[in-house]
């Protein structure tokens, strides 16, 4: 069998070679001479780093005790990181910040030998040790990367506000990543001139009013700004080869995005609780020729978004909470995401090659040329793939030809009355609240996977009937998932069928979801094969676990003996759709509940309805029954 990394450290191989054992084969009469080998020391010095890579950094600093060519390969190994919640996990005993600042020490003590580092990773929370320890700690981390050429820095600092940050960081000549989070950043010019970083991150940092970042790196790619408290301004200078920009503010704090215009090839913009306005947005956007990907969330101050682009590809605008007018003029536009709670009109109608749309309590939308307050046509949009619409309030009908749509969404839109779909590409829909008024007119879908959630029906004396009309469309369709909470609301009483015809008869896999425990298995198992009586297996889940599945398989109908008349099935004669007991040949149960008398009455109801030649196959009971006696 092969072995891990870490029965490789763990083994007896990394001990130096034992002497010979002679041991005798009783069976052959042969001698056989055994040796351990140490086989880890013969590997390439490439391959035992990437073995100890797996090792958390304590469990690689014992290596290097071992021996004295250990000790070189983890002086030269190139990955250092210090996780403080790490290892406290690992440790057996109470580890303490100040025990795990001593064993970081030690082990940079160790590494005194010089070598490029390709990371070095130091995160701990340093809030209950003294500002000196903790300046020290900074110091020693950013020295020890400087001397050591390392390519990735990061120094997260969690929950503290350490001081000190030594300026030289920013301008060393071999870190191509740096992340700082945790510091107190009291100079309000930071000049980041590495000539090689690409990637630059600030995370929970604090500072007081307004900071200018000079970017002096001709290779810098990507910036990341995230929860920086205190801050009121921040200013961009220089960074003229960034792509992507990110922003997220603190809580209950708006940050002024004051100046993006020199970031004239950026790709990406995220801006999260930023202060941005209407005519911040339209000048800024409109510089960025090459921009793609934009997303705005609880921006507080923005009222009429306007934007004109023709290289925008993704747009995503979430809880701006004073959005009253989107207008989005982007030709190349693919995906549109929005959620408010507000009464925000959106209009997209120039955005033709839209193929993603995604719309989370919108009040009103002027999406197409077709499209109303209270009705919907996607026929405008000939390349849409992805339709979700969740918590339209006022939507009340939904009408649309959409050759190339593969999945849709319709969650809890509470006044929605009529849908029309013509989707002949469908894969998968997943539809969530009431049952419509009229029932739904819906094309032939048989490769379609159709989830019904949750379902709201008024229990009156119409209630299987508005069931029965709206399952009855998804027939022919792959699979069929239905999830309530009660099981009883999927159970026809038998007065109700003698009066319908099965609404299922075509489905070859149905899936239930419940919530809560089932009484009575073979109640739910009868009840759902007059649902769908030809069923190729059916599956019910029970609080996220699947508590049972069965398979089942038909032979053609055989033209019966006259001798055999005793084996004709006479419950379905007047009937031109025959119920499951028919043409049945073989079940298959998988059951994983304790129950014995439930096991013993599912194998019961089945043996005596399946009048057919049958044989049952039920591994798992069997098992269980063994186990029981």
């Amino acid at each position: 069998m092969e072995q891990s990394p870490l029965d490789f450290v763990n083994s007896e191989a990394l001990v130096s070679t034992r002497k010979k054992k002679r041991k005798t084969n009783k069976k052959n009469d042969v001698d056989v001479e055994n040796y351990n080998i140490d086989r880890l020391s013969d590997l390439p010095k490439h391959i035992i780093h990437h073995i100890m890579s797996f090792l958390p950094t304590v469990d690689s600093t014992h290596i290097s005790t071992l021996s004295k060519s250990f000790s070189s390969l983890w002086r030269s190994f190139p990955i250092l990181d210090f996780d403080f919640y790490l290892m406290e996990s690992f440790s057996r005993y109470v580890f303490t910040t100040n025990t795990f600042l001593d064993l970081v020490t030690r082990a940079l003590e160790h590494r005194a030998l010089k070598s490029d580092l390709q990371r070095l990773s130091f995160r701990a929370c340093l809030n209950r040790i003294h500002e000196d320890d903790s300046k020290a700690t900074l110091r020693r981390m950013a020295n020890f990367a400087m001397q050591n050429n390392v390519k990735d820095l990061f120094l997260n600092f969690v929950n503290s506000r350490v001081r000190g940050l030594p300026k030289e960081v920013l301008s060393c000549k071999s870190i191509k990543r740096m992340l700082l989070g945790g510091l107190q950043l009291n100079s309000t010019n930071l000049v980041l001139s590495c000539p090689l970083i690409e990637d630059f991150s600030i995370i929970n940092c604090t500072s007081a009013g307004e900071i200018t970042i000079n970017v002096c790196s001709p290779k810098l790619k990507t910036a990341k700004f995230e929860n920086w408290i205190g801050l009121e301004r921040i200013r961009i200078d220089g960074a003229k080869s960034l792509d992507s920009f990110s922003y997220t503010g603190a809580a209950e704090q708006n940050c002024e995005i004051v100046n993006l215009v020199s970031c004239n090839s950026l790709k990406t913009v995220i801006l999260k609780t930023a202060s941005i306005t209407d005519e911040w947005l339209k000048n800024q956007v409109s510089l960025f020729v090459s921009l793609e990907i934009l997303k705005l969330a609880n921006c507080k101050e923005l009222k009429n978004v306007r934007i004109l682009s023709n290289s925008l590809k993704i747009m995503d605008l979430q809880c701006c909470a004073a959005l009253e007018n989107v207008d989005v003029v982007a030709p190349n536009l693919e995906a549109f995401r929005s959620e408010a709670n507000t009464w925000c009109n959106i209009d997209l109608t120039e955005c033709i090659r839209l193929k993603d749309l995604q719309l989370v309590s919108v009040r009103s939308a002027n999406v197409s040329k077709e499209w109303s307050e209270e009705k919907i046509c996607t026929s405008g949009f000939q390349f849409l793939e992805n339709l979700k619409l969740e918590r339209c309030e006022l939507l009340k009908e939904i009408t649309f030809y959409a050759e190339h749509l593969k999945h849709m969404e319709l969650l809890r839109c509470e006044n929605l009355q009529a849908v029309e779909i013509d989707a002949p590409n469908l894969v998968s829909l997943v539809y969530s609240g009431p049952v419509l008024l009229s029932s739904p007119v819906i094309s032939y879908l048989p490769n379609s996977e159709i989830h019904l959630d949750y379902l709201v029906i008024p229990r009156d004396n119409r209630y299987y009937e508005s069931l029965r009309d709206l399952i009855s469309n998804f027939g022919q369709c792959k699979s069929l998932t239905l999830a309530c909470n009660d099981y009883e609301k999927l159970i026809f009483p038998l007065e109700t069928r003698k009066k319908m015809v099965c609404p299922l008869f075509d489905l070859p896999h149905l899936i239930i979801r419940l919530e809560n425990k089932i009484p009575s298995m073979v109640h739910l198992i009868e009840g759902l094969l007059w649902l769908a009586p030809h069923p190729k297996t059916i599956s019910i889940t029970v609080a996220s676990n699947v508590l049972a599945t069965f398979k089942f398989y038909y032979a053609p109908t055989l033209k019966l003996q006259e001798d055999e008349h005793d084996k004709i099935m006479w419950c379905c004669i007047f009937s031109s759709i025959k119920c499951w007991r028919h043409d049945l040949t073989r079940i298959e149960m998988e059951i994983v509940f304790e129950s014995f008398d439930e096991r013993a009455s599912l194998r019961s109801f089945f043996m005596k309805n399946a009048k057919a030649p049958i044989t049952t196959s039920i591994d798992k009971i069997l098992v269980s029954f063994e186990e029981n006696s």
